[in-house]
């Protein structure tokens, strides 16, 4: 390192007593936080997740981008690695996140997260594009039981769960 007059670096600045100066910072990716809950909002180990870039119509995987793994940790978190083991930040783009091994006992699925980052304010920021239902949502709408009536026999039937690859559905009458 060259030294300039009172011992200063090369092309520093010295500030004067009294003033001030104006640092900024440039975000260069967004360091992405993904949980791994169940329904019941307990935190999942064990589940592994990829993730790739793409265009704006998330589709076409960007070669540079490549495919980033992450495994969700006792608290739940998914941490995406590079090959040589450092986390992965994203900067502005299109990315599609899909669980490709769910934790034992789950089922991963079947649809990817889409993800726009941008910047807003100075700031990166997601914007989630999930898929629009799950067997979940379809259960939690069809909470009021209807209630119908044969014979004098009254009856009810409630759909308890619904599994979007077999293209079935469990319905407990009562």
């Amino acid at each position: 390192v060259r030294k300039g007059p009172a011992g200063k670096e090369e092309g520093e600045i010295e500030i004067p007593a009294g003033s001030a100066a104006e640092i900024t910072n440039k975000q260069v990716g967004l360091d992405l936080k993904i949980y791994k809950k169940d329904r019941y909002d307990r935190k999942l180990e064990g589940a592994i997740f990829n993730i790739r870039k793409t265009d704006e119509n998330f589709k076409n995987p960007d070669p540079d981008f490549g495919v980033k793994t992450g495994t969700s940790n006792a608290e739940g978190l998914v941490e995406f690695k590079d090959k040589d083991g450092n986390k992965v930040n994203l900067p502005v783009g299109y990315y599609v996140i899909e669980e490709t091994a769910a934790p034992l006992g789950y089922r991963k699925p079947n649809a990817p997260w889409k993800v726009e980052v941008v910047e807003e304010n100075g700031q990166l920021v997601a914007k989630y594009k999930g898929p629009e239902e799950t067997p979940q949502s379809f259960v939690e709408k069809n909470e009021n039981l209807t209630i119908k009536e044969a014979n004098g026999v009254r009856y009810a039937t409630k759909i308890t769960h619904i599994d979007t690859e077999s293209r079935s559905f469990i319905p407990v009458s009562y």
